[in-house]
């Protein structure tokens, strides 16, 4: 679906208007200051991929937006954003350092909740080195 990147901020994109181009045009031609808008909420969650329970109305002033950009966004319900996420664990997650399983199954409580895309792209990741490629060690 259709979202708004603000400011390094995400919106999902209003229904009235096509393209960005045409809301501008309206914008300007109606001289309207603030614009209703749905924030997509990123603490959460990573670009495109959005919850849909973290949303939050606002109003925005485009006259002092720096940056506009259309943009693709999906929303998902957060069952099937932790379902989706929690797949991913095994395939990126087990081989990083940062990784530690303390035996919490709360998905919520474990670093990937906020640094990892539902792409498999995690911002922490750092792989993790065996015994034989650590610094220092003979035959390196």
């Amino acid at each position: 679906m259709k979202g708004l990147r603000l400011d390094y901020q995400y919106y999902l994109f209003p229904n009235s208007f096509k393209d960005i181009a045409e809301l501008l045009a309206h914008i300007k031609a109606d001289g309207e200051d603030f614009i209703p808008l749905k924030r997509l909420l990123d603490d959460k969650c990573k670009f495109p991929y959005f919850i849909e329970e973290e949303t939050q109305s606002v109003y925005r002033r485009f006259k002092d937006i720096g940056e506009i950009e259309e943009v693709e966004v999906h929303l998902l319900s957060k069952a099937e954003y932790i379902e989706r996420l929690k797949a991913l664990i095994p395939k990126v997650c087990l081989t990083c350092d940062h990784y530690i399983d303390d035996g919490d199954e709360d998905i919520e409580t474990l670093y990937p909740w906020a640094n990892m895309t539902l792409d498999g792209e995690c911002y922490r990741y750092s792989k993790k080195q065996s015994l034989n490629e650590g610094i220092g060690f003979a035959g390196k």
